[in-house]
């Protein structure tokens, strides 16, 4: 058996074919699974489609979840909704003991419980719906949740729960019940 040829642009007559492609293990390559590719990430469309609308009413600067029944800062602690440009500001980051303080209206830092439902299964960098939550930086988030004196955050680059050092600088997202 001959490997398949290929034309070699330099001088225009066929070269030896290059190796197959070796994926580390546990890895997996698809192109089966349809994905919205993003500015600086992916969603599998299938996987989220029509979620959004159903689970999600949007007004202006926030969302109502009305599978939880929490209602959701739209932007992150730092940034400002216009309804002309999105989520506008210079992102905050606090330490853990810092974004547990108390908010006015209501408003709290929520547990990982409630901000892993955040997370758009099928979407990575960010693990978020961006139409929902546009400006969502792919990185962690802190909650309420401690054990002892470490914090558990929700990382949305892929959309998994750690637990962390409570001096660590994290990114908070506010919601009410």
């Amino acid at each position: 058996n001959t490997p398949p040829a290929k034309a070699d642009p330099s001088t225009g007559t066929e070269a030896d074919a290059p190796s197959p492609l070796t994926l580390p293990e546990g890895w997996r390559l698809s192109f089966d699974e349809p994905l919205v590719v993003r500015a600086n990430g992916a969603c599998n469309a299938e996987a989220n489609s029509g979620q959004s609308d159903a689970r999600y009413v949007v007004k202006d600067d926030v969302v109502h979840d009305q599978v939880t029944k929490l209602t959701w800062m739209r932007c992150s602690e730092g940034q400002r909704w216009s309804a002309d440009a999105g989520c506008q500001g210079v992102l905050r980051t606090f330490n853990c003991e810092q974004g547990n303080v108390a908010r006015s209206q209501g408003w709290r830092v929520p547990s990982v419980d409630e901000l892993e439902t955040l997370v758009a299964k099928g979407c990575r960098n960010p693990a978020v719906d961006e139409t929902v939550f546009p400006g969502t930086p792919a990185g962690p988030y802190w909650t309420s949740s401690k054990v002892e004196s470490n914090c558990w955050r929700v990382d949305f680059e892929y959309g998994g729960a750690y637990l962390s050092n409570w001096w660590d600088a994290y990114y908070i997202r506010l919601v009410r019940s």
